[in-house]
């Protein structure tokens, strides 16, 4: 389980969604849970930390901090 949840959301299944930023060793992940067996359905692993969650018609959507790049220079050689 997470030790450091960011946020929460829960689908009309009951089941509840867990943003888990990772460390220690960890990946970031997003689990769900099954509230009524009250019991770990999956953990799924992302590229990148959840920062939110929201769950709208019965799909979950992660919103992930993304590695900041650095810019693209403009200038052309020649």
């Amino acid at each position: 389980m997470p030790k450091r949840p960011t946020a929460l959301a829960c689908d009309d299944a009951d089941y509840l969604f867990i943003a888990d930023p990772g460390g220690d060793g960890a990946d970031p992940a997003v689990w769900l849970v099954d509230i009524w067996q009250r019991e770990v359905a999956r953990r799924l692993d992302l590229g990148a930390t959840p920062l939110d969650l929201v769950c709208v018609a019965g799909r979950v959507y992660a919103l992930l901090a993304l590695p900041a790049t650095r810019p693209h220079s403009h200038a052309q050689k020649h």
